[in-house]
């Protein structure tokens, strides 16, 4: 699947769909095929720089957990909200960070190690609203699947851009 393809879907899937956590639904369901994961190893976060925090968005379960400081130490959402730079981490398992999208997820069978995430800033009007992370879950780095490649990280960034330029 392209991007181009991507976006194609997703735009007839959202159309006629108001519900803010239906949207994020598909959203989340369509980029995790785009990177051949599930769909709660999708993460959606909003940004409010005024309360200077971070809220989880999708997994919709994670919604009501609380919140991230922006300024938290080993939080990797945090410092790509900072730094507004996007990354990639192959060895998450072994890094030190904080471990909300791993074990605090709805279902007690999915609260499995995140072995290797991508996280990307979503920035809309210049000013960072938000970071989308994707992950492999796993027992061990190769139970997770393939490494993510500067090739994904591009692509994530993209779809980053697409969201923020549609308030998302």
């Amino acid at each position: 699947m392209t991007l181009d393809t991507l976006f194609a879907t997703m735009k007839g899937r959202l159309a006629g769909i108001s519900a803010p956590s239906d949207r994020l639904a598909v959203i989340a369901e369509e980029i995790a095929a785009y990177f051949a994961v599930r769909s709660h190893e999708i993460g959606l976060f909003s940004v409010d720089a005024k309360k200077h925090e971070i809220t989880f968005r999708w997994p919709v379960s994670m919604a009501t957990v609380g919140h991230i400081p922006l300024n938290a130490v080993n939080s990797l959402v945090a410092k790509t909200a900072n730094e507004r730079i996007a990354t990639i981490d192959n060895a998450f398992a072994r890094t030190r960070h904080l471990f909300m999208f791993e074990h605090m997820l709805a279902d007690k069978a999915e609260r499995i190690t995140a072995q290797k995430v991508m996280s990307a800033p979503i920035v809309g009007d210049g000013v960072v609203t938000g970071v989308i992370q994707v992950v492999r879950k796993g027992g061990s780095p190769v139970e997770a699947g393939d490494d993510f490649t500067p090739q994904n990280l591009a692509d994530l960034e993209r779809i980053a851009a697409v969201l923020g330029h549609n308030r998302i």
